[in-house]
């Protein structure tokens, strides 16, 4: 008994060793020109990520820093930047073949810029257009395989800014924005949920479905939600559309949107 306890004894200390060494072993970077390339045409806007480090602890590969660029129409600053981006990975093909079997995606502590045209167009409506941005699909020297079947998106802690472009009010913002996709298929419905704490005071959760994805203006995009808004401060939320607007507002509400109509039934209580 006591051979066969120390036989798995070391069994264990040498795939302990393996694991402690496989950041050594294996350099991450070696994905990042195909991962900013497939990003890039999954979302038909440039993607910059940072250096790529495997991590073991965290389940998969972290990068150091992330860049989504702007729908040149609203101008030049990233649409979202985040300094941390996690890439949950199936290990044992990482292991065995150096494929890089994606799971999921988590952005943390983003930094995300809506603006609205005075046409009504929002900055995000050409996200995931058929137009992708002119840029080299590089390789891998070794042909690394890729595989970008996203099972689960997240962003943690964000911080959106929601404006008008030319506006003279300062946009509306959205602080603590947890969000999540669920088994994201562009041709097909996907679950989501929201929560976020706005800045000037409320509380806001969402979640329901969307899809399929609407390439050519993803405001078109179908979905059905349940909203919840609570001690909502009606003076920052209405801004510009009713500056004579004071007290707070609280609402439950499910309703739809297609083709760029949303139906709401709820109700709303207001005070003050």
């Amino acid at each position: 008994m006591s051979r066969l306890a120390r036989t798995l004894g070391i069994v264990l200390a040498l795939l302990l060793l393996i694991l402690l060494s496989l950041p050594f072993l294996i350099s991450a970077n070696r994905f990042k020109p195909a991962l900013e390339s497939k990003l890039s045409a999954s979302l038909a806007r440039q993607v910059t990520i940072g250096d790529l480090r495997l991590s073991l602890w965290a389940g998969g590969v972290t990068a150091s820093g992330l860049a989504v660029a702007e729908d040149p129409a609203f101008g030049a600053s990233p649409f979202l930047e985040a300094k941390s981006l996690k890439i949950g990975v199936e290990l044992w093909p990482l292991i065995v073949s150096r494929a890089l079997n994606i799971t999921g995606l988590t952005i943390e502590r983003p930094r995300v810029t809506l603006l609205q045209s005075p046409d009504g167009r929002w900055n995000y409506a050409s996200l995931g257009g058929a137009a992708a941005p002119a840029a080299p699909a590089q390789q891998p020297a070794d042909q690394d395989a890729l595989d970008l079947a996203v099972k689960r998106i997240r962003i943690d802690g964000g911080r959106f800014s929601i404006g008008k472009t030319g506006g003279r009010r300062k946009p509306l913002a959205l602080e603590n924005v947890n969000l999540e996709v669920r088994d994201f298929a562009p041709s097909a419905a996907f679950p989501f949920s929201l929560n976020a704490r706005v800045a000037a005071g409320g509380e806001i959760k969402l979640e329901g479905r969307a899809g399929p994805l609407d390439r050519a203006n993803a405001q078109l995009t179908p979905l059905s939600f349940a909203l919840e808004i609570a001690r909502l401060n009606l003076a920052s939320a209405l801004g510009e559309a009713a500056s004579d607007a004071a007290g707070t507002a609280a609402l439950k509400a499910s309703g739809a949107a297609s083709g760029g109509h949303v139906t709401v039934n709820g109700t709303l209580t207001a005070e003050g």
